[in-house]
């Protein structure tokens, strides 16, 4: 009986739900097939019946041989296939990492002595990577690739092939199709997109007045520089800022360009100017984020935003692969603004860059972020490094 009760449910998987409407004329051809009305005698009943039994059955050959077939997929070499068919399933790889499949979810894992790297095909997968000196956790999922250090997060994949990522904790480097950088997302964070485009969305932002007067629709002429407030009075209107907080970052880059860019370095404040520099690293466009940023620098220097700028754009440089640059903008930002709120990510991504290039001055830092946040974001990746010979 249990052989039957497998054989079942394998049919039921590959034939799937028959449709409402194919069930209803399958019963009223039976219902007509064993009706008083239609037996006139016993020979035409069963040959109704016989027809009856030969339509349903070609109708379900014809189904099964059409019907869509799971994918199947054959592991690579060093790969492990991981599903989870009947309920979640938790997974701890070798590096201390683990994974945790929902039902139906189907993945793909394979390990290198300095890199892991994971396949998503379909379902929902949470990550929480455990972070080690110069181990690389990869994510790929469609044409979607998250690169992690140490986090907690979780990819979506479903059949139409629409990808999601949500940051629980820590930080994730997303490579997205059609852009030229990765975009960077923090705890709270979601992006959703695929081939044809994305999306990314923000924690809620707290009701708090500045919260308020950033929300400030379009481009207020208080929010210019003195100098500038006269030629914007004379200009329309923009919705650049208001695409921005509708999360279309790339219409909002492009409502900025048409306002002229060197214009709105020139004369916007240092809080729009930083609004304009994370339109612009959400659309992709990092070389105009860091524009942006020295603009604040340069325009406001010594204030809490050109400070903010000097991490912000860290940031960027560490997320294009420029260690040295990062490096130099996270020191300064620590050595103005040892106390700020950037001050412990600063401290943890020193750490992670001078351990990924074997500088030993990573384990003075990890001991400083230790003691500044021994609950944080990077405290697995300064105790691996703490631990290390």
């Amino acid at each position: 009986m249990r052989e039957f009760e497998r054989i079942s449910r394998e049919a039921h998987q590959q034939l799937g739900e028959p449709s409402a409407s194919w069930l209803r004329a399958q019963r009223n051809q039976l219902r007509r097939a064993f009706s008083p009305a239609a037996r006139p005698e016993p020979g035409y009943r069963r040959w109704a019946l016989g027809v009856a039994l030969l339509l349903t059955g070609t109708v379900c050959v014809v189904v099964w041989l059409v019907a869509p077939k799971p994918a199947q997929v054959r592991p690579a070499a060093g790969e492990r296939v991981l599903n989870a068919p009947s309920g979640d399933r938790r997974v701890t790889l070798a590096d201390g990492s683990s994974l945790s499949l929902s039902a139906l979810s189907l993945a793909r894992v394979s390990t290198a002595s300095d890199s892991t790297r994971c396949v998503v095909e379909v379902g929902n997968v949470r990550f929480d990577v455990a972070p080690q000196k110069g181990r690389l956790f990869t994510v790929i999922a469609g044409a979607f690739e998250i690169r992690v250090v140490g986090t907690r997060f979780r990819v979506t994949r479903d059949a139409a092939g629409v990808v999601e990522v949500h940051v629980d904790h820590g930080v994730v480097r997303v490579k997205a199709p059609n852009r030229n950088a990765p975009i960077e997302l923090e705890a709270g964070d979601r992006l959703r997109g695929d081939d044809s485009g994305i999306s990314v969305t923000h924690p809620a932002p707290s009701s708090s007045p500045a919260a308020a007067e950033s929300a400030t629709p379009n481009l207020d002429p208080q929010s210019l520089a003195p100098d500038a407030r006269k030629a914007s009075a004379a200009a329309p209107p923009s919705d650049w800022r208001a695409l921005y907080r509708e999360r279309k970052y790339a219409a909002a880059l492009a409502s900025a360009r048409q306002l002229g860019v060197e214009h709105l370095l020139d004369s916007l404040d240092a809080r729009v100017l930083s609004d304009l520099a994370d339109t612009a690293r959400l659309a992709g466009d990092s070389d105009l984020a860091l524009r942006t940023f020295a603009s604040v620098e340069r325009r406001f220097p010594g204030t809490p935003r050109a400070r903010d700028a000097l991490f912000l754009s860290g940031r960027i440089h560490a997320t294009r692969g420029q260690a040295a640059a990062a490096r130099t903008r996270f020191e300064q930002y620590l050595a103005l603004n040892s106390h700020g709120s950037y001050a412990i990510e600063a401290t943890g991504r020193l750490v992670e860059l001078y351990a990924a290039g074997g500088d030993p001055r990573a384990k003075s830092i990890a001991k400083t972020y230790l003691e500044l946040a021994p609950d944080g974001p990077y405290q697995r990746l300064c105790r691996s490094v703490l631990s290390a010979p």
